[in-house]
């Protein structure tokens, strides 16, 4: 009918077979690069998000310092996530803060001040 011998047929479907795997194949690779890349995305988002949240605590003890003088543990809520902060020595001055996003991602950023100006002296950071 279309001029093909028979054994031409079966060759170009063994082709036709062949090609559509390959591309079923390669399809299912690009998309599972995709689903990693936009996990790995989240999860950097949220690494951040609890840095900046431990760095708001941070700061927000340092001007309760600068103006009262003294002050008990806080938690700072945030609309990413929350930051639990405490003051952990006195000389030198250290305050420790957790930001926390969601209930598996956190950062634990701890800074040295400067007990006249308040200025930070020392920073440092522990993923956990």
């Amino acid at each position: 009918m279309w001029g093909f011998a028979r054994e031409e047929r079966g060759v170009a479907y063994l082709s036709v077979i062949l090609l559509t795997t390959l591309l079923f194949a390669w399809v299912t690779f690009q998309l599972e690069r995709v689903v990693q890349h936009h996990q790995t995305v989240h999860d950097d988002t949220a690494m951040i998000q609890a840095q900046y949240a431990a760095e708001s605590g941070i700061e927000y003890m340092r001007s309760i310092l600068r103006d009262q003088g003294d002050v008990d543990p806080l938690t700072v809520t945030l609309q990413t996530g929350e930051a639990a902060v405490e003051v952990v020595r006195r000389d030198p001055l250290r305050i420790r803060a957790v930001g926390r996003v969601g209930p598996n991602v956190q950062q634990t950023v701890t800074v040295e001040l400067d007990p006249d100006t308040f200025e930070v002296v020392k920073w440092m950071r522990q993923t956990e």
